[in-house]
């Protein structure tokens, strides 16, 4: 009895405490919010992971300290065994595989609408006609 309640929590390879996230747009507000408390498990990961969520500008590896070089590689490790199809494609198409603030800053800007919704609004600017009297 006790082996059947073991193998319901551990489903999902070993890691029962995060969801696995697919690559649907609309599962990643929910997945995202339980994933951010599950990384912040790494103390002092919370204000450069904060800062990666809401940061425009590429994050760059030889920009980060050897301790958040450190946590970059451990959220790295935790994005890529939380992700699966499309989702972890994605991740394995960034520049910087080792350093997981960019791969969450791309992720959040790609699933929260930023991604093609942003591009479409770019390309609405380009393309627009502007009739003026």
């Amino acid at each position: 009895m006790a082996d059947d309640s073991q193998q319901t929590t551990n489903s999902g390879g070993g890691n029962d405490r995060v969801p696995k996230f697919s690559g649907k747009a609309e599962e990643f507000p929910e997945w995202s919010f339980v994933a951010e408390q599950w990384f912040k498990r790494h103390a002092g990961i919370r204000p450069p992971l904060d800062e990666a969520t809401n940061r425009i500008e590429p994050i760059m590896w030889d920009e980060l300290g050897p301790t958040t070089q450190d946590f970059a590689q451990k959220l790295a490790t935790d994005l890529a065994m939380t992700c699966i199809g499309p989702a972890r494609r994605f991740l394995m198409n960034c520049k910087e595989r080792s350093n997981g603030f960019e791969m969450w800053r791309l992720m959040c800007r790609q699933y929260k609408g930023q991604g093609m919704t942003r591009k479409r609004g770019q390309l609405n600017m380009i393309t627009r006609f502007p009739f003026r009297a």
